[in-house]
């Protein structure tokens, strides 16, 4: 990774980009880190903090979100595909516009609940 990491606050886009480029071109012990998407969300998770985060794909075909990558979450996650029919609270995420935060009171069920516990 390069040296230093980024600051939070009023970091030009130029400069987040060229520090992502080589975060994701460079090598460790003579191999390319592990494929692009896992890669793209361990560079953001280094500059944001948080525990678990994910990576999906939308699948309008199908109204289902397809994990790519995943940071602090079993493998199993990758496997699953999530109906936003049966997942409310990432379908407020797809149908908002920018941030979507939560109240910490929402009665949305949270679409990975109990599997947080034992990952690091």
């Amino acid at each position: 990774m390069p040296d230093a990491l980024l600051p939070l606050n009023d970091t030009p886009v130029a400069a987040v980009n060229a520090w992502l480029a080589a975060w994701l071109s460079r090598e460790e012990g003579g191999e390319r880190r592990a494929l692009p998407w896992t890669r793209l969300l361990a560079a953001i998770m280094q500059q944001l903090p948080g525990e678990a985060a994910t990576l999906m794909r939308y699948l309008p075909e199908r109204d289902e979100l397809l994990p790519l990558a995943t940071y602090g979450l079993p493998a199993e996650v990758r496997g699953r595909r999530f109906a936003l029919a049966e997942h409310p609270r990432l379908k407020a995420i797809v149908e908002h516009t920018g941030v979507h935060r939560f109240a910490l009171d929402s009665d949305l069920p949270d679409p990975f609940d109990g599997l947080l516990g034992d990952v690091h």
